[in-house]
């Protein structure tokens, strides 16, 4: 109880200075708040000093911090106040203070709030790979605000993809730039899912099967990539190897068909060359097998001495001379 008493007495002796006829040398009132435009700090910037000129103005010019961070706070309470006072020279007894127990200082900045700049970011990745692909985006690293000095007018957020991202999510970089200079940068990292289509297995598909409506059916899922823009059910598409009812089916496991073998070798074909103004036929001999779209040699005529050209094979049988078989196909058809 006596510790008490004494603490409480002490406390009031702080709080109310010296009492009866004596008076305090150093008055100090504290605001709750203080907005500096200095980066250092000094006793006369947060508070009201008064008291005699000589230990006033000594008083005034006592440094308690200096901002280091933009955005930066700095809370002075009294016990630091009357700390620094002491170390420099002048004691706790010489001083009274009043109003709030402690000063909350803040530079005199303009700030982007941390909102701003995740809706620019958010926007931005909507932009990229478009908003209706999105099954989910959630914020998953929040930016910090951004102060800029006072009287800043010409601010823009520019924002990018980040150069490395991890699967499952995308990393936004918003440059702050002032007056056409990059002042600093903030990263704002999204978790992402997309609805994209992808192609199951209805029953089990032996290796070299064509995939029809029959044996496969498409559904939408979410996942952690997006649908590429060229993608495409793999219908008509062969399985190169067994896929399991129920199972995926990756595009890595597909691939077209052959072309369909329509010429074979020493099969006599004909080589049609057509135009708006005429068509032109002959017979020739196929010296390879040839499917659909393939290029092979053709020895026009029946004579063992007859002309190789080289022709391209068709849907329908027939082939068409290609490039250097132009010319002989005239010496041949006397056109």
């Amino acid at each position: 109880m006596k510790w008490a008493v004494m603490a409480w007495m002490a406390m009031a002796a702080m709080e109310s200075g010296p009492t009866g006829t004596e008076q305090a040398q150093l008055r100090i009132y504290l605001p709750r708040e203080i907005i500096v435009q200095q980066d250092d700090l000094r006793l006369g910037q947060i508070g009201i000093v008064r008291g005699q000129e000589s230990i006033r103005a000594k008083a005034e010019q006592v440094e308690l911090g200096k901002f280091s961070l933009t955005g930066q706070q700095i809370v002075l309470d009294r016990v630091s106040i009357l700390s620094r006072l002491a170390s420099s020279g002048i004691g706790a007894d010489q001083v009274q203070i009043t109003g709030a127990q402690a000063v909350l200082v803040r530079r005199d900045e303009k700030r982007i709030a941390p909102e701003r700049i995740e809706a620019v970011a958010r926007s931005f990745l909507g932009t990229v790979i478009g908003p209706d692909r999105f099954c989910e985006l959630k914020v998953i690293r929040s930016p910090q605000g951004w102060a800029l000095p006072e009287g800043s007018e010409n601010v823009v957020l520019r924002p990018q993809m980040g150069q490395y991202q991890v699967k499952g999510t995308q990393r936004i970089i918003v440059e702050i730039v002032l007056d056409g200079k990059v002042v600093g940068r903030r990263d704002v990292v999204f978790s992402v899912r997309f609805q994209r289509r992808r192609a199951i297995a209805t029953q089990d598909i032996p290796a070299g099967t064509f995939l029809t409506n029959l044996n496969m059916k498409i559904e939408m899922v979410d996942s952690d990539t997006a649908e590429p823009a060229d993608w495409k059910p793999p219908y008509g598409q062969v399985v190169q190897r067994l896929i399991r009812s129920g199972e995926s089916i990756p595009d890595s496991l597909v691939a077209p068909p052959e072309p369909v073998l329509v010429v074979k070798r020493r099969q006599m074909v004909v080589v049609r060359l057509e135009s708006k103004l005429l068509q032109l036929s002959w017979v020739g001999e196929a010296l390879s097998d040839g499917r659909v779209g393939e290029l092979i040699k053709v020895k026009m005529g029946a004579q063992r001495n007859g002309r190789t050209i080289t022709a391209r094979v068709k849907e329908d049988g027939t082939l068409e001379p290609y490039r250097e078989g132009m010319e002989v196909w005239a010496a041949n058809t006397g056109s």
